[in-house]
């Protein structure tokens, strides 16, 4: 159950950095909005914490994480 959890997750940020929407991978998965929100913050703030650290608070989370994908998703 935890390995289905981790490509999941995985995907669901991956989904959401490369510009879908969080419906669309709220659909996919069978979960909510705020927890894709949540899962794709969790996981590029353990990806790079020292990056994420300087996200501008007047910024949509979402939409700062996908202008700087580079700095969380590998090549």
């Amino acid at each position: 159950m935890k390995r289905y959890n981790i490509e999941r997750n995985k995907d669901i940020v991956l989904l959401v950095l490369s510009g879908k929407t969080l419906d669309f991978a709220c659909g996919k998965y069978g979960i909510t909005r705020e927890r894709a929100r949540q899962i794709t913050a969790k996981y590029c703030r353990t990806k790079n914490s020292e990056f994420y650290s300087t996200m501008p608070k007047s910024k949509t989370c979402i939409k700062w994480l996908r202008e700087n994908k580079h700095m969380f998703i590998d090549a």
